[in-house]
């Protein structure tokens, strides 16, 4: 949904109209990955994972150990790039890629 198209929010306070236009846009990650995602990889162990997405970018997820334990995008500027910056933790298992966003939201890949 475009920003312009958001239902329009009520404020106990009046926002200046930068801060009531970044309310407006708010973005829910977890719904943004699950749209952009195309294809999900992992290998047989399940300690290494790549989540492709529209724009050819991709996240190489690494969960070797306790101390290799991170994602990591493509290239800068990228739906990747983004996506990965807002990634608070992960859980790559033999189950699934779970995602935890900063905003609170989550995503599954199977």
């Amino acid at each position: 949904m475009p920003c312009g198209a958001a239902p329009r929010l009520k404020f106990a306070w009046k926002p200046s109209p930068i801060a009531a236009a970044v309310l407006q846009c708010v973005v829910n990650f977890a719904e943004l990955a699950r749209q952009q995602a195309t294809r999900y990889s992992v290998n047989a162990e399940f300690n290494k994972a790549v989540l492709y997405f529209n724009d050819t970018s991709s996240i190489e997820f690494d969960d070797t150990s306790r101390q290799n334990h991170r994602a990591t995008a493509s290239s800068d500027g990228t739906t990747a790039y983004r996506i990965c910056k807002s990634i608070g933790q992960f859980r790559l298992n033999a189950k699934h890629l779970q995602l935890f966003f900063e905003d609170g939201s989550s995503a599954e890949f199977k």
